[in-house]
């Protein structure tokens, strides 16, 4: 989307797109949310992944386990 956003400018994602509705939803977007909002916040939802497994495996050499406990990693 970052690159339709270069290319047409910002625009707003419509409930009208069934993507674009649940997309909002589960990134927790308001109603008047944009495709700008839409990639800031799915980069931030990325980081927060990474982040998490970071937190499990640097310890353990960078293994990861096929399954992460939620709960003690």
């Amino acid at each position: 989307m970052q690159k339709q956003v270069k290319a047409s400018g910002n625009f707003k994602l419509s409930d009208a797109n069934a993507d674009h509705k649940a997309w909002k939803e589960v990134l927790n977007l308001g109603e008047n949310a944009t495709a700008s909002d839409f990639v800031t916040a799915s980069k931030g939802a990325g980081d927060s992944v990474l982040t998490r497994v970071y937190s499990h495996v640097k310890n353990d050499g960078g293994r990861i386990d096929e399954q992460i406990d939620k709960v003690s990693g």
